[in-house]
This record gives structure tokens, C-alpha cells and sequence, in this order.
């Protein structure tokens, strides 16, 4: 194993409860009406903005999208992490691989610069080789797009990497390359939804993923 593929949201940081503020504030500054809070949409994160839009009822058409699109982004930017936290054993298991000179690479479906400034705020930007979040030309997760420009950009193989998410669309993603894949438990999938992409290996903390190295090498 040459590399460490990481999501960002819901499997090293937090944010339910940024992303669901930013959510709901883009749709109220927008007008469209809706009865979310911060718990109830919290619990549906698991799944795409487009599919989302449908499931909520919101039934936005793709002018009113791209509108709620630019509104959270902006606002993202301008407040990045209030309400965001590191998950416990992030920093040691990051250490963890940067001693075994192993890349460590972050493939996140937000944007560069979101990304970029939450790692920053954090105190994480050091930890990682590459940033890969989404840019244009590069379609989302479960596509590989993200994936393999990062790939790209760290020279190594697919088959040398490991993939680890939260969600279906992290592990689809990796396996559509051939890595081995780690699906986390404390994030904002559910394990009913990930058990149908059948990841290869599965962790209740960031720390598990110390024991699937180990067991590796």
C-alpha cells in the first residue's frame, strides 16, 4: 500500500451540522419554503443535492439548483467550520501514515478552495500530499473523476491504494479503480445503504483503520 485515499465530510471532520446551517440558510434566503431542521436534515445527508432536492419535496428546477448551489458555497466559504469538529483519532492515525512514508490524499466532493480552507482552519493542511476536491471537468463521486486526477498528480497506481468513506458513493468510486475500500460507520452514511456496495473492510472509529494497515503490511 503506497496511499491513503480520504474523504473529507463525515469520515475525518464532523460537519452534519455545518453543512445542514448552510443548507437551510440557502434555501431561506432564497424563499423556498420548507419545514428542515438542523436533526431531520442532518439525518439524510448521505445522498446527492440533486436526489436530495426530490426526496425533501423542495423539487427545485436547474436554474433555482444552480442558485442554492452558488448561495451555500458562498456562504461555506464565509463561515467554513463553525460547528465542525475533528473526529476523535484523526491527528493519530494521519501520524500514523505519514511515518510509514505513506501518501496520504484527501478526495472530497467539495470544492478546492472549500476544502483547502477547511483544512486550513483545522490545522490539518500539513498532514496531506495532495488535495483533490472538485473542479470543473471532473464529475462527482461515484464517478472516479476525483479520484483518478489525484491519482494522477501522486503517480501511483490504483491497485496500490486504499479508498476510505463514509458513503456509497466514496466506496463505488474506489472500487471502479480496483482499490481496496474501508467503509466508516460513524459518518453521515448509512450502513444499510453501504452494505450494497460490499467495501472490503469496515471501521467503527478512524482508529480501526490502524489494525487494517497493520494487517496489510
Amino acid at each position: 500500500m503506497n496511499a491513503v485515499l480520504f474523504d473529507m465530510d463525515g469520515t475525518l471532520i464532523d460537519s452534519k451540522k455545518t453543512i445542514s446551517r448552510h443548507f437551510i440558510t440557502a434555501l431561506d434566503e432564497m424563499g423556498v419554503p420548507h419545514s428542515l431542521d438542523l436533526e431531520s436534515l442532518g439525518d439524510q445527508l448521505e445522498i446527492p443535492f440533486i436526489e436530495l432536492n426530490h426526496r425533501l419535496g423542495l423539487n427545485l428546477d436547474k436554474k433555482k439548483i444552480n442558485e442554492f448551489i452558488s448561495l451555500y458555497r458562498k456562504n461555506y466559504l464565509l463561515d467554513p467550520v463553525n460547528g465542525t469538529k475533528i473526529y476523535e483519532g484523526v491527528e493519530e492515525v494521519l501520524c500514523y501514515i505519514k511515518t510509514r512514508r505513506i501518501k496520504i490524499v484527501l478526495v472530497t466532493g467539495k470544492r478546492n478552495d472549500a476544502a483547502r480552507l477547511i483544512l486550513e482552519k483545522l490545522g490539518l493542511t500539513d498532514y496531506f500530499d495532495w488535495i483533490q476536491g472538485e473542479e470543473e471537468g471532473l464529475k462527482a463521486k461515484p464517478e472516479p473523476d476525483i479520484l483518478k486526477h489525484a491519482l494522477y498528480h501522486i503517480h501511483i497506481p490504483a491497485q496500490d491504494c486504499i479508498m476510505v468513506g463514509d458513503t456509497h458513493v466514496d466506496i463505488l468510486a474506489g472500487k471502479s479503480l480496483g482499490m481496496k475500500t474501508v467503509a466508516a460507520l460513524y459518518g453521515l452514511g448509512k450502513k444499510a445503504t453501504l452494505e450494497k456496495t460490499h467495501p472490503d473492510f469496515w471501521i467503527k472509529t478512524i482508529r480501526d483503520l490502524i489494525k487494517i494497515m497493520e494487517d496489510k503490511s
